[in-house]
């Protein structure tokens, strides 16, 4: 009669949950662990603060039973808080200073963003917009805010955003009409079909192009002359 070999014991295996759990840590460690030093210095510190009144009340709770217990006349916690200075020696509790932002350490580094002022009212707050105006390049054009573009405080990370929005909703809308603009020039130059095809479609082309004018967003023309201008011979708009 064979022996039965007793069977290895295999490991437990992770439930997928818990593999997605774990995943995400690391990515989470992983993106911590790539922030610029500045940063994680004002996380650090932001995170002692925030969990400094749950330690001393953990801690208050646990040594405020024993030395009543001791002494009964120290259920008062203005005597309490005497007593642990007193015996332990305790300094007065400082809170740290809060941290200087790269903006203010280096005010001479600043970079000029352009996002029309109706263009920011209409995304923010009228209290966060009367914030921003402290950025301002210059009292004759408000469409002109600064940045640092190392720093991130909240000023300088939300006129970022506001740019970056701003470019690439402006973008999308210009390739959209310059596309429209050159196939109704390819289709101008068209000789292959007849006259009247040719006009029929070049007709459907202006209509797009008009509903795209019409769709555009607000400040897309002050955009083109900001950044572009018409060329007759291409027909098209080219860069500044």
């Amino acid at each position: 009669m064979p022996k039965k070999h007793r069977k290895h014991m295999k490991k437990p295996q992770k439930s997928r949950k818990e593999l997605r759990a774990l995943v995400k840590k690391q990515q989470l460690s992983r993106a911590l662990y790539e922030l610029p030093i500045e940063l994680k210095i004002m996380i650090c510190q932001f995170a002692v603060l925030s969990n400094m009144v749950v330690w001393a009340k953990d801690h208050a709770t646990k040594f405020r039973d024993t030395l009543v217990r001791v002494d009964p006349d120290l259920r008062d916690n203005t005597l309490l808080r005497r007593y642990h200075r007193h015996v332990f020696g305790l300094p007065p509790i400082q809170l740290p200073l809060e941290p200087v932002t790269i903006c203010e350490k280096c005010p001479e580094v600043r970079h000029k963003v352009t996002i029309p002022w109706d263009w920011v009212s209409q995304r923010v707050t009228e209290e966060r917009y009367d914030q921003l105006e402290c950025r301002d390049w210059g009292p004759e054009n408000m469409c002109e805010y600064w940045h640092n573009p190392k720093c991130w405080c909240k000023d300088c990370y939300d006129i970022r955003d506001l740019n970056r929005v701003y470019q690439e909703t402006m973008r999308h809308w210009f390739l959209k009409y310059q596309g429209l603009k050159t196939e109704w020039l390819t289709q101008l130059r068209d000789r292959s079909i007849s006259k009247e095809k040719r006009d029929l479609k070049l007709g459907f082309i202006s209509l797009r192009e008009n509903e795209c004018l019409h769709e555009a967003p607000h400040g897309s023309l002050d955009y083109l002359e900001r950044n572009y201008t018409w060329s007759n011979n291409l027909w098209a708009y080219v860069p500044k």
